[in-house]
């Protein structure tokens, strides 16, 4: 027997390509990093990644479990730092790429409220500019 694998919906998939292309996009445009990589550290090495890796599980369990309550179950409204960091998500952007860009970009991105669907969905529609991406948004509607 051949077994099944899971396939995702194709403009579930192509939604998800294109906003990881427009993100990375939009840094390349804001940031010039000349092909260089930034310096390995100690903390950067596998025996280090290894020793820290149970400890940095319990503080994201943590962090999650904290997201919950306050948010899901209580129902508070997000603050800046969790309006960032859901706007880093929605752009599939990680923090050390997010510092990257300039103060004056990242408030641009953030006065946009892209941690809200709807209004992220129009940005990418505006970043594509009538690309596939715009199609794909314009079939799911």
């Amino acid at each position: 027997k051949k077994s099944k694998a899971v396939e995702l919906d194709p403009l579930a998939q192509a939604a998800a390509n294109k906003s990881a292309e427009a993100a990375d996009e939009l840094l390349l445009s804001e940031v010039d990093v000349d092909g260089q990589f930034p310096k390995a550290e100690w903390k950067d090495t596998v025996a280090v990644q290894c020793v820290t890796a149970p400890a940095k599980s319990v503080l994201w369990l943590g962090w999650y479990v904290r997201w919950l309550i306050k948010f899901d179950i209580m129902g508070e409204e997000y603050g800046p730092a969790e309006r960032e960091y859901l706007t880093r998500k929605a752009m599939h952007v990680s923090e050390s790429r997010w510092a990257l860009l300039s103060k004056e970009k990242r408030d641009e991105l953030m006065a946009k409220e892209l941690w809200v669907p709807e209004a992220f969905e129009q940005f990418q529609a505006e970043t594509w500019k009538g690309g596939a991406g715009a199609k794909n948004n314009k079939k799911r509607k």
